[in-house]
Order: structure tokens, then sequence, then C-alpha cells
């Protein structure tokens, strides 16, 4: 009797992990397949001068305007401040705070403003070795193509991106995605957790420094026109994809980590919440 239960059970997991690697291989082929999508797109642009004109286009426009604050200038356009205008291209609508990440980047390399957001988010992909079962929503978010042309022009998003995934280990560096404040909501990921709010006081000590300008601010936001709630909604896929990949890391909900290993039907504590490790009592 023992025997066969033993065999029953052997032959359930066999057919089991069959089931896993199939749904792993379908899972992998439509991440594969959505990438290629983009690919004869982003060929064709870079066929184009400057790849077709928007290259690096949002990081001269904020490297621009800070150097033009620094040497005694304004920060934001005179007709932001006048009145109501609609947002184009060349309108600063970052806050004031967002100068101590683009100042040091007037003089620093323009590549370091690429190559540090992204390989640091790439680092915590790797860390988080996310379950293939998520790899077609992380594909999706890397192939939707407004997330690849703030990429190839700079766009400040990619920052904010990268605090995203920082936070989803360390918690606090999600704070700082309030440089994007019509994305604040990704900014609470880790808010249970004690070092989000030291975080936080930092990010408002920082704030502080520049109080007469956060009146310039508010003008031009209140002033524009053409943006609202939806303005920035097709920033939302690049922070998306670490949280994404830290629902499936190997102790999320679908990675690795969600499969009893010892028949009991449950697994073992899981310390990677958004809130943090609970603190031993």
């Amino acid at each position: 009797m023992g025997d066969r239960r033993t065999t029953i059970g052997s032959a359930g997991a066999r057919s089991r992990e069959g089931r896993n690697r199939l749904l792993g291989a379908a899972a992998a082929s439509i991440a594969i397949a959505i990438l290629l999508i983009q690919l004869p797109v982003l060929v064709e642009a870079a066929s184009y001068p400057n790849f077709n004109g928007y290259a690096g286009i949002d990081y001269d426009l904020y490297m621009n305007a800070t150097d033009r604050w620094m040497h005694g200038g304004y920060f934001y356009e005179p007709y932001q401040l006048a009145g109501p205008y609609v947002i184009g291209h060349g309108d600063v609508l970052y806050p004031p705070v967002a100068l101590l990440l683009f100042a040091p980047f007037t003089f620093l390399p323009a590549a370091l403003w690429w190559a540090i957001p992204l390989t640091a988010t790439l680092l915590v992909l790797v860390r988080l070795r996310p379950s293939v079962v998520v790899w077609p929503l992380m594909a999706a978010c890397l192939g939707w193509q407004p997330a690849q042309i703030h990429i190839i022009s700079g766009n400040p998003i990619i920052w904010s991106m990268a605090a995203v995934a920082l936070g989803t280990i360390y918690k606090w560096p999600s704070v700082f995605a309030l440089i994007k404040p019509s994305l604040f909501v990704f900014a609470f990921f880790g808010i249970r957790d004690r070092r989000w709010w030291y975080g936080l006081g930092v990010f408002a000590l920082l704030c502080a420094l520049f109080l007469p300008m956060w009146v310039d601010w508010l003008s031009a936001v209140l002033n524009s026109r053409g943006g609202g709630l939806l303005y920035s909604w097709q920033e939302a896929p690049l922070l998306l994809l670490p949280i994404i990949a830290w629902i499936g890391r190997p102790s999320g909900r679908f990675g690795q980590g969600a499969r009893p290993t010892d028949g009991s039907g449950t697994t073992g504590p899981d310390t990677g919440s958004a809130a943090g490790p609970r603190s031993r009592r």
C-alpha cells in the first residue's frame, strides 16, 4: 500500500513538473515575442540621425535648464509662471528638488545619466530572480513604445525606475521616486518599513532647501494645460517593471517559494514583503 502511494505521488510530481516546464516555456516564448515585435521599430529608428531625433532630447532639456539656473537664470520658463499655457517639449515640470539630481550631470559624462539607473535596475532584477511566469509582463513594460522613447530620450523617469527597483530591496530608496510627483503612488512601496520613513525624512529636508522655488513649481503646474492626472500614465510601465519582478521573486506569489515543498501546503516565512521584514521582539 505504501509503495503504491509513493508511486502515485511520484507520478503526480512528475506531471506537475511537466506542466510547470510547459508553462515556463510558453511564458518565455511570449516574453521573447513581445520584445521581438518592437525590434524592427528600434532598428529603423536607429538608422535615422540621433535615433530619429529622440536620443537625449529630455536629457539636453533638463541639463540646459539646470545650467541656466546654476548661472543665475530661471529654471521654469517665464511663460510657465505668467499664466495658462499648453504643455509642450521644453517645459520643465519637475519639482525643484530634482535639481540635486540634475546639477551633478551638468559636468559628469552624459553616458552616466543612462548607465547608473539602468545598471542599478538591471542588478536588482538579477537579484530578485523573478519567475518566468511574470516575464511576459516585464517584457510588456519594456516593449511599451513610450517607455522605450523615455529611455532613449534620457527622461528622468529612468531614475524614478531605479529608485523603485532599489526600494524593492532596501525600501527607503522608493521615496525618491517622488521626483515625479504625478506618479507618487509608486513611492509608497515599503511604507510600512521604518527605513522608508527615514528616507522620507531625508527627502523632506532636501525639499526644504528649495522652499522659495516651490511656489514657482506650483504656478508652473497649475498654469499648465493638456496634462492632468493621466499626463504621466505612459511612464508607469517603467516603474511597474521592478514591482512585477518583486512579485515574481522566489518567495513571492508566482515564485518557486510559493509552492509547498514539504507536502504541508505551506511555505516558509516571506521576509520580502513590501513592508520589509518584521522585527523580532
